[in-house]
């Protein structure tokens, strides 16, 4: 296991989006040592009776609808956002989220010229399925 190569015991994950379902396996599957789980915008089952895309993005509403239905269509427009994210940046990542995010949001990724003077590192990790985890820690 990746922790045990880094000598690391227990552990909290935290999941988004596709990654959600992945965080709360961790936790039920990996127990004592998973002490936490934290699922964000996770996605949901798609047979329930009521609208689980109300309040999303039309971003995201749309990639739903591909997603459903598969194909490469659906795979391309992944390719398309993959190649598009590899080159974000603090100046152009509120834009490339279009209405994806809202104003709280964008104020955090557009902070004053004093926040930004402090840079951040990101290590990001994603699996062949879309499901990704990010750990941000600031340098001082």
């Amino acid at each position: 296991m990746a922790l045990d190569s880094l000598g690391r015991g227990d552990y909290v994950v935290v999941g988004w989006s596709g990654g959600g379902p992945h965080a709360l396996a961790c936790a039920a599957l990996d127990a004592p040592r998973c002490l936490a789980a934290w699922s964000l915008a996770s996605v949901v089952p798609t047979n329930l009776n009521f609208d689980w895309t109300e309040g999303m993005g039309p971003e995201n509403v749309e990639e739903f609808a591909l997603a459903k239905e598969g194909g490469p269509e659906y795979e391309a427009r992944m390719a398309m956002y993959g190649d598009a994210f590899a080159v974000a940046t603090k100046d152009n990542v509120v834009e490339m989220f279009g209405g994806l995010l809202s104003e709280p949001d964008k104020a955090v990724l557009n902070p004053s010229p004093h926040a930004r003077s402090s840079p951040r590192r990101c290590d990001k990790v994603s699996s062949s399925d879309g499901a990704a985890s990010t750990t941000t820690t600031r340098r001082s």
